[in-house]
């Protein structure tokens, strides 16, 4: 299989941004973007894009700071409403969506867990607010923290962890509901250089074995 390529996308807030995306499939689309606009404060960041990304497929989003990288991440979301054009997501139009029906995970970058909560309760949240039995949401975290390496630090709050540590708890309850969609928004920057590789490594590998699909905002 060839490397990912990236094809500059000129609408973007006047700026290209980059889309490099896995190989694609056959597999149905897990998310299509059909002439997406949006303003801010009556200034456009974006303008006209579309967008398919094949199910279990990853879409990394490349730019300078200011081209719309996170506005269109918000749009996906469910967080910002596009000026025009529509999104799908697993087929169905979202547009209209709130974003707590739209079955999309979101990771930020400065993690945002609950402070008094433990990792464990972290992650056992989504689920819990989705109408899960706490015997289904307690297996899911247990399962999520084995996978991520996390099971001995289950019972610690977030400011007893880590940075890494804080964000592969983020990573476990944004992927704790079984999104349909995975959404980054820089995961690794506020990560000391020294674990970023490893770590992105990491998620790498969760994904592949989880086949989730995602959409990452990098400048790496």
């Amino acid at each position: 299989m060839t490397a990912p390529q990236p094809v500059p996308h000129p609408s973007i807030g006047g700026s290209a941004l980059l889309a490099a995306a896995a190989a694609p499939t056959h597999e149905p689309l897990a998310l299509q973007l059909q002439g997406i606009s949006a303003h801010i404060d009556g200034k456009q960041l974006v303008g006209g894009v579309d967008l398919q990304l094949a199910r279990g497929s990853t879409l990394a989003l490349l730019g300078p700071s200011g081209c719309g990288k996170t506005t269109l991440l918000r749009v996906i979301a469910g967080l910002l409403a596009p000026s025009s054009g529509d999104v799908y997501i697993e087929g169905a139009r979202v547009t209209a969506l709130p974003a707590q029906r739209r079955s999309v995970g979101v990771v930020f970058q400065h993690y945002a867990l609950f402070p008094n909560m433990t990792a464990f309760d972290n992650i056992c949240f989504g689920p819990l607010a989705q109408g899960w039995s706490k015997a289904r949401a307690e297996a899911r975290a247990q399962e999520l923290l084995e996978l991520l390496a996390l099971r001995d630090h289950a019972q610690q709050r977030p400011h007893q962890l880590s940075g890494g540590q804080r964000q592969r708890v983020a990573i476990a309850r944004a992927l704790a509901a079984q999104p349909r969609l995975l959404l980054l928004d820089e995961p690794f920057s506020a990560i000391d250089e020294s674990f970023r590789v490893s770590l992105r490594r990491t998620f790498r590998s969760l994904q592949r074995q989880l086949g989730q699909t995602c959409v990452l905002i990098t400048h790496d």
